[in-house]
């Protein structure tokens, strides 16, 4: 496309929300909404990202365009705590766009202000079709990163549940797993965590990216530290999130499992399961299905808030894939996480 050009989205520009605005609306068609796994981003969550500078990231979003029209959108997020050769980077082109140029151009872009930060490792994401295999040997835009020099790292599979779940199902998964953690005590918070929990908490989920199947994913542990998880719930706030937390609280009152899901203000039609953890010297106590369920029965209390739930589980978690199959989940669409060496 020789009349390309790729601006950079201003926060400070009279224009950045309807920046914004156009940048999603790529993402969404992008997306391609007829797929049962289309999952894109919410337009406050991107606002927030590039639009608001937070200590624990640092973000920055692009658009192609062709003329007038927005053909292509990217992101680049490095985060500023640990994994600090780390960029995540994300580069969206519409379909009837495609094999023109613009996905080079704005990987390009982003790439380079990726090397200008320093960043040593870059990785993305990319989703298909339960047809394709695993490794996503016949995805378009497998083929497109691989030809860039990105390599799989981890194959992921996304499920979905309807809400909201059987009561009868909780009441007997609940009543199977409680035998095995009596000493053990579980709550359930809706919001921002108390005082009294948010350190344990994010001592734990920090540990998330290493503990669970990563494959070949070059990663550190998250921040462990209670201010950095303040100024995530933040952010989350900023978004439109509330999110729900199951507690497992070891008798010395130590938090030592934990499962979280995300409910959108702006999305009635899906929430999303986050991480699900047992810290590994409480393992065997069947904390993990314990959390899961009592996550779930508070969620549905006075109603599901969403039609279905969705989450992604790495192919070789067969441990979490067991829990989510008993809770009724199923496959709708598969995902790789690929990085390259910058």
């Amino acid at each position: 496309m020789n009349d390309l050009r790729i601006i950079r989205l201003d926060p400070s520009a009279a224009s950045f929300d309807a920046d914004v605005a156009r940048w999603h609306e790529v993402h969404v068609a992008s997306s391609l909404p007829e797929r049962p796994d289309s999952s894109p981003w919410r337009i406050a969550e991107v606002r927030d990202y590039v639009g608001t500078p937070v200590p624990f990231r640092w973000c920055v979003g692009w658009l192609a365009l062709c003329g007038d029209d927005a053909v292509g959108a990217a992101l680049l997020e490095a985060p500023l705590v640990t994994n600090l050769e780390v960029a995540n980077v994300f580069v969206d082109v519409l379909p009837s766009a495609r094999r023109g140029g613009v996905g080079t151009a704005l990987l390009d872009v982003v790439e380079g202000e990726a090397r200008r930060r320093g960043r040593t490792i870059a990785m993305a994401e990319v989703s298909f079709g339960l047809e394709l295999p695993e490794d996503g040997a016949g995805s378009p835009d497998v083929h497109f990163a691989r030809t860039r020099g990105y390599d799989v790292a981890l194959g992921d599979v996304q499920r979905r549940l309807e809400l909201p779940v059987d009561p009868v199902l909780l009441d007997r998964l609940a009543a199977e797993a409680a035998p095995h953690h009596a000493a053990y005590r579980i709550e359930v918070v809706r919001g921002a965590l108390p005082d009294t929990l948010a350190p344990g908490y994010a001592a734990l989920a920090s540990t998330l990216a290493v503990e669970a199947p990563a494959g070949d994913l070059l990663l550190e542990a998250e921040d462990p530290s209670t201010q950095g998880w303040r100024d995530r719930e933040a952010a989350y706030a900023r978004q439109g999130l509330t999110l729900w937390h199951a507690l497992a609280l070891s008798p010395a009152g130590e938090v030592v499992a934990h499962s979280t899901i995300a409910v959108s203000a702006h999305d009635p039609s899906l929430c999303h399961q986050w991480g699900t953890l047992v810290r590994a010297d409480h393992r065997g106590h069947r904390l993990g299905l314990a959390v899961k369920v009592a996550l779930h029965r508070a969620l549905q209390a006075d109603g599901a808030p969403a039609p279905q739930v969705a989450t992604w589980n790495a192919t070789v978690n067969d441990h979490m894939v067991a829990i989510n199959d008993r809770l009724g989940f199923h496959k709708v669409g598969r995902s790789v996480e690929l990085q390259k060496r910058l």
